[in-house]
This record gives C-alpha cells, structure tokens and sequence, in this order.
C-alpha cells in the first residue's frame, strides 16, 4: 500500500491484506506488518486455514485508522446460520502462536 492508497481510504475504511503463510514465507508477512504500522493506528494479524494453501495456515493482516477489529461488536456478527463463523471463532484468529509473534514483533 502507497501513501496515495492511504490517502484515498476515509477514515472508516480498512483494509485487509492477504501476507502469506507463517511458516513458509515468514518475509511475506513481517514486511506487510512493517509496511501497514507505517500508514495505519490499528494493525491486526489474524489466522485462517485454508487446507488448499501451502501449510494449511495462512495469515491476513488488517489495517485501519480508527477500528479495532478487536473492539467490533460481535452482537452484530451474523452468525447464526453459518457452519463456521461465530464470536469465539473470530476472537480466536487473532490469537496468535509465539512463533507468528516473534514473526511481527
């Protein structure tokens, strides 16, 4: 992302970017992380499997000016008809083993 990119998101926009898997390509993601705390207040790293994607694992990694997807009212989440998604999945994929936080310090 370019300052330009930065500039043309209001401050309610976030972006999410996909930075790779963790054990693999561990550059990948510490570089997006790096990047993104230059632009954005709020970065967030979380984790999802993808069984077709090298590992199983791969990370994502959010910026935003003012939301913390931590802080998200999960009230709001829809959530009752789907087969994976619900609060404590959510909050728990952006638990991140040890070894993804010595990734992004």
């Amino acid at each position: 992302m370019h300052y330009e990119d930065f500039d043309s998101l209001t401050d309610e926009g976030v972006v999410c970017f996909q930075s790779g898997s963790p054990f693999y390509d561990a550059s990948t993601l510490r570089k997006t992380v790096q990047n993104l705390r230059e632009l954005f207040t709020i970065v967030r790293t979380y984790l999802f499997s993808i069984p077709l994607y090298p590992c199983g694992i791969w990370s994502f990694t959010i910026g935003s000016k003012v939301h913390d997807p931590l802080q998200a009212d999960l009230s709001k989440l829809k959530d009752k008809d789907t087969k994976y998604i619900n609060p404590e999945v959510y909050m728990a994929a952006f638990s991140l083993p040890n070894y993804v936080k010595d990734i992004i310090g």
